[in-house]
């Protein structure tokens, strides 16, 4: 009786990612909610109140105050559900990724609404419901919770061509049958595919096929490349923007109110702020670029280009830390890219794809 399949990795990264998130999103509101209604939570949302559309609303602040406060409640509520069914989607409960998925794809377009800063945490969350629907995924769902496997599909509804990293035996042919009275020795299957190199002995590495790219390197040039992007593209836009109306953000600055009071209180000219905003975007512009050109070039299996992409992703990781105990909570979701990137080139059937042309 053949052993159920093991939990896909991106399974369990994506459910981590739900679940570190989750707990991120309760300890900051939850912070937030015991300083309600602060004079510094005033002074912000007075400014907000002055712009457009929220001007010619004229709503008030005890009004203002009150809806947030019942929308913070709401999000801590939605943060805890989505952990507890991230847990169970671990455990292979079917409905739960249905609600999950849903719960994701929903974030994600509420991210993207918020414009450039959602558009990372949106992009994020909707890679994380997309994982917990690849071919992978369903098969171990269908197994555990005892349903026939899944059969891949094409788009004229016939039955996908195998998978070459597949395990099945192949059928016995019938034009050389193989007749237990005359054979010592049991019959051995046949190899299911041509071109892929079978390396002898047990415990020898996996079979690859070198003209197809294995799963995980697929997902790990996925990640890094888009997470590498998105990066990119913010950080010139931010760039862009700091460079051109330089001006405008020094006036900002200088004026009165809370940005002017966390300035001094950080010990921060608005100068000197604005110098350290170009260094940064400048400097996430270029580790953006280079990881997305190192991405690129571990899409043609050069056996350096994977250790390249492993040096960036802990660069990454390093980075993302550090910027997160910083001042830039965000930067933990490029933290978590990089750690998926990791974690999938290790896999053996990376380690043996990229390692097939120095054999």
């Amino acid at each position: 009786m053949p052993e159920a399949p093991r939990r896909p990795l991106p399974v369990t990264m994506a459910c981590f990612f739900v679940i570190f998130s989750s707990v991120l999103i309760v300890v900051n509101l939850a912070s937030a909610l015991s300083q309600w209604g602060s004079l510094d939570m005033q002074e912000s949302l007075r400014d907000m109140l002055a712009t457009e559309p929220l001007a010619s609303m004229d709503i008030a602040m005890d009004d203002l105050l009150g809806l947030l406060e019942i929308l913070a409640q709401v999000v801590i509520v939605l943060a805890i559900a989505a952990g507890v069914f991230a847990v169970y989607v671990i455990r292979g409960h079917e409905p739960s990724r249905w609600i999950l998925s849903g719960m994701l794809v929903l974030a994600g377009v509420m991210f993207a609404a918020t414009g450039l800063v959602g558009i990372l945490p949106g992009v994020m969350a909707f890679v994380a419901a997309a994982v917990l629907w690849t071919q992978d995924s369903r098969q171990w769902f269908a197994a555990k919770n005892g349903r026939p496997p899944v059969q891949a599909r094409t788009r004229g509804g016939a039955a996908a061509r195998p998978d070459p990293f597949a395990t099945a035996t192949a059928p016995p042919e019938a034009s050389a049958p193989v007749h237990p009275s005359t054979s010592p020795h049991p019959a051995q299957p046949a190899p299911s595919h041509q071109g892929v190199a079978q390396q002898p002995g047990a415990t020898g590495p996996p079979p690859v096929d070198p003209a197809r790219r294995p799963r995980p390197v697929t997902v790990a040039v996925w990640v890094a490349g888009a997470s590498s992007a998105a990066v990119a593209g913010l950080c010139g836009l931010g760039l862009l923007a700091v460079l051109v109306g330089g001006d405008l953000y020094r006036e900002a600055l200088e004026q009165p109110g809370f940005l002017q009071d966390y300035l001094s209180s950080s010990g921060w000219s608005a100068e000197g702020f604005l110098t350290f905003m170009q260094a940064a975007f400048g400097g996430f512009l270029v580790l953006g670029l280079v990881g997305l050109a190192v991405a690129l070039w571990a899409r043609t299996g050069h056996p350096v280009a994977r250790g390249a992409l492993v040096a960036m992703s802990i660069l990454t990781l390093v980075v993302s830390v550090v910027a997160t105990l910083g001042f830039i909570p965000f930067n933990l979701l490029t933290g978590a890219a990089a750690i998926v990137v990791l974690v999938q080139l290790r896999n053996p059937l990376a380690r043996a794809w990229f390692a097939r042309s120095t054999a």
